[in-house]
Formats: C-alpha cells, structure tokens, sequence
C-alpha cells in the first residue's frame, strides 16, 4: 500500500493568488535593543531589597520578540519599571550581563537632535577647519551581541546594545580591552604552535554598572554609572580560557558564523549614515537624572 500523500492542488491555497518571494526568507534587519541606563534611581525593582542605580534595561516589548515572558525574568535579570516623561516603561534590569560582541560600528550625532549622523573622522575635521564646532557633536556605539543570560534561556538570536555619549565612549573602552583579550589569546595560540587568529567574540566580557560618578563639564554635570568590564590589566592563560564562549558558539560554522552570514548585510546596510537612529534607543542619555523613581 503506498500512504505518500499525494500533491496538494495548488487551487486549494487557502490564502489565494501569487505572493512576492524577494522577502518571504529574509532575515529580520532589526534586532531588539538591549539599553544602557545609568540614572541615579530610575530603576527599583519589584523586590523590596534591590534598587537599581544602573545598568542594562530591556523594555517589554523587546522581551516578547525573544519568545520570553516579561513576568517571568531570567536568571541574571530583574522585574523593574522606568519613568520616562510621565510615561511608565516595564521590563527587566540586569546590574551584569556577560555580552560577546560581533560587530560594533561608531559614529557622531549632532548633539542637538540626535539624528544627523556623521563618521569617525568628522570630531577631528571640525576640530581643525571649524574650531568649537566638534563640541556640537556626540558619540555613538553600537554592537550587535550575544547575551549569555538569555542564550541560557534559550534565546537564539543576537540583540543591538546601543548606547551614546559618555556611555559610548566607556563602551570603546570596553571594546578595547575586548580586542586586546582576543589579541592576547592569539599569541598564546601561535606560541604552542598552532595557526589561526581568535576573534574577539569568542570572549564573553562581563559589564557591569561602575560607581556613580560625574560626567559633563561646567554646568552641565550629573552622577551617572557607567558600563565597566572585568578585564584585568595583565591577561593570562587561565582568564581567557575561563572567558571562552561555548564551543557550539564560536566553531567553524556554529552559531556565530551562522548569524555573520544571515545578518551581516542588514547589520552594515543599518549602519548606514543616511540610517536615522532609533527612537527606542533614547534612554541612553548623557544625562539621566530627570528620570524619576518608580517604587
């Protein structure tokens, strides 16, 4: 008896007529963003015991887009609400996250609107054509990464950390060090005698919300923490081979290299300079103080 179903007529379509298939496979070309916020108590969770001064905030609707559910906050998170201009935003706060970082792309945004983007080059041009014009402009860091809270909650996709002024600008720094680990790791590699470079996303970096400090100049100062990383001055073997992500992640055509070939044209076509930024990406101000506590 041959039980092989037959071919279903294509008259049956229950959804009718030609469809479009350009984008039918495409990948989505946004990610959720993941944000930095270093206010002085903006955030203060649900438990009686913790209030957040700073660190990494995802909003509720980001947390539906990764298949998980805002009531039920991973391990490494908490259940926290922000006060953003009157309007009440719920998601989860982390003081700590553990990112590896695949692609990062920086720019400068005029200070004043936030959505003319320039590149690299533009602070040290204007710095030397047009004296005190480079003060007009603002930094901004962006990096596609893999969280390892949520990859252990089964999340399968990367998310976008955005982040701007003296944020970015400690981010960079953060970057550097990641970089210098992959560095590091590479000469220890060679020195065995094997080939081969290690890239910097084969690292976790763990980040976490430094002390509150002042940032600003003149009048306008506030006390914001900053993103910091636990990367030692002097690397060693052990460290890094502790701060190695999973082999399933970083092996030839695992899950790293999976992502780089599905997303890596929509990540630079959204670094694009004409690319206005995000709305959803404001709340990494230079200056979070007027955020107000929600308890």
């Amino acid at each position: 008896m041959n039980d092989r179903r037959r071919p279903t007529p294509a008259t049956t379509d229950p959804f009718g007529g030609q469809f479009s298939q350009e984008r039918a496979s495409l990948s989505a070309t946004t990610w959720p963003v993941l944000q930095w916020h270093g206010g002085l108590a903006s955030l203060v969770g649900e438990s009686d015991s913790m209030k957040i001064t700073g660190g990494f905030f995802l909003e509720d609707d980001r947390i539906l887009d990764l298949g998980l559910e805002p009531d039920e906050p991973v391990e490494g998170f908490e259940r926290v609400a922000l006060r953003l201009g009157g309007k009440l935003i719920a998601g989860w706060g982390a003081s700590r996250l553990s990112l590896a970082f695949l692609y990062t792309d920086f720019c400068w945004e005029d200070r004043e609107s936030g959505k003319l983007r320039f590149p690299a080059e533009e602070y040290e041009r204007r710095k030397q054509q047009m004296p005190g014009s480079e003060r007009e402009l603002r930094g901004r860091t962006r990096a596609l990464v893999a969280v390892d809270e949520l990859m252990q909650a089964g999340v399968t996709e990367p998310l976008i950390l955005s982040v701007r002024g003296t944020y970015s600008a400690a981010l960079n720094a953060i970057l550097r060090d990641g970089q210098r680990m992959a560095t590091e790791a590479t000469k220890l590699r060679q020195r065995a005698g094997h080939s081969g470079a290690i890239p910097r996303e084969a690292f976790w970096v763990t980040i976490y919300a430094g002390r509150m400090s002042v940032v600003g100049e003149g009048s306008n100062t506030s006390r914001v923490s900053l993103p910091q990383a636990e990367i030692p001055l002097t690397l060693n073997r052990d460290f890094l081979i502790r701060a190695l992500v999973d082999e399933p992640l970083r092996r030839p055509a695992g899950i790293f290299d999976q992502w780089a070939e599905r997303y890596e044209e929509a990540w630079h076509e959204k670094m694009a300079l004409d690319e206005t930024v995000a709305e959803e990406e404001a709340l990494s101000e230079e200056v979070e103080l007027s955020y107000d506590p929600v308890y």
